[in-house]
């Protein structure tokens, strides 16, 4: 996560990305860098990151420092997308985890419709 760009004046310091494992699982500088834009209560945007262990990304942002909004991008082996949302207004890491939790499991209920979709069109041709 970018913090305030001293040689540029930028004030846009909640926008940048963090170091991730998985969607929810950080390495201790990532879910430092949360805690801090947590405990803020403002405004951010954590950008699009990857997990290291699947087909996934995810987006946490906060466009008023009120809920925090997750969106979760899964793939699968054929480049078949799935997408999943869920939102929170408790600001703790646990939340935000849980928050995670629930937009991936949306984004693999998606992807999974998308294939069946995709297996249905197939069959047709």
């Amino acid at each position: 996560m970018s913090t305030q760009n001293e040689a540029h004046g930028d004030e846009d310091q909640h926008k940048g990305k963090m170091n991730m494992i998985s969607l929810s699982d950080w390495y201790e500088d990532g879910e430092a860098q949360l805690t801090a834009v947590l405990a803020d209560h403002a405004p951010f945007d954590l950008e699009w990151y990857f997990s290291k262990k699947e087909i996934a990304s995810a987006h946490i942002w906060s466009e008023t420092g009120v809920k925090i909004k997750v969106e979760v991008s899964v793939l699968d082996d054929f480049g078949i997308e799935g997408l999943g949302y869920a939102s929170t207004d408790d600001w703790t890491i646990d939340s935000v985890q849980a928050c995670i939790t629930r937009a991936w499991r949306n984004a693999q209920r998606d992807r999974d419709e998308n294939q069946e979709s995709w297996r249905l069109k197939c069959a047709c041709i």
